[in-house]
């Protein structure tokens, strides 16, 4: 019994000590996909603002830029044109096929464009989310959109327990490999020591 709980305890400081310095080894090696993505559709929803500056009366076509985008991703020819009247519905289609090389690694589908009249831009892009669909253009839980900094959260928790799964996997792995190592060790120390130690004779009468 006693035995028992030596271990235990043996197990228990290792895989504290192995926790402790895991942690602070991967604090800073965070996967920041998603805050990335969402830089990215910001700096659209910035470009998409300087037509709007430039030419207060022209209107983007919305539907034409959904449209190509989703043609282009599918067909596996996503370039964008060349020459292109700046300010225009084509010059914000380039750009957005330009930026969305971020996307592409980590999203199934390009980013769609959205009239938003009560923003300051009065456009905002998003990201379908897993399903693939988006009904309320950007606003579905699973979106990722660019004017609602919350919008990652959805996929942020689903990849921190995916971490959570994997941190805990790779500790309680280590743990056991260093427990067996140092019980070898330990063993192999106790014998060295027995076989090395003078034999006590008793009194010769």
């Amino acid at each position: 019994m006693k035995s028992f709980g030596i271990h235990l305890l043996f197990v228990a400081l290792v895989y504290v000590t192995i926790s402790i310095f895991y942690q602070a080894l991967t604090s800073t090696m965070g996967d920041h996909r998603y805050s990335r993505m969402q830089t990215v559709l910001r700096g659209l929803e910035q470009h998409a603002f300087q037509i709007k500056l430039q030419n207060q009366s022209y209107s983007i076509d919305v539907k034409y830029i959904n449209k190509i985008l989703d043609e282009k991703w599918l067909s596996g020819y996503y370039q964008p044109s060349e020459e292109v009247k700046e300010y225009t519905s084509d010059w914000l289609l380039n750009l957005i096929i330009d930026e969305s090389e971020h996307i592409s690694n980590y999203w199934d589908l390009p980013p769609q464009i959205t009239e938003r009249p009560g923003s300051v831009t009065g456009y905002g892009f998003y990201l379908r989310g897993p399903d693939k669909v988006s009904n309320t253009y950007g606003e579905d839980e699973d979106d990722l959109n660019s004017w609602d900094h919350e919008s990652r959260v959805f996929h942020c928790r689903k990849l921190y327990r995916k971490e959570q799964i994997k941190t805990y996997g790779i500790t309680l792995s280590m743990t056991f490999i260093v427990f067996i190592v140092g019980k070898i060790i330990y063993k192999k120390r106790i014998s060295t020591i027995s076989r090395t130690e003078p034999r006590v004779r008793g009194p010769v009468d």
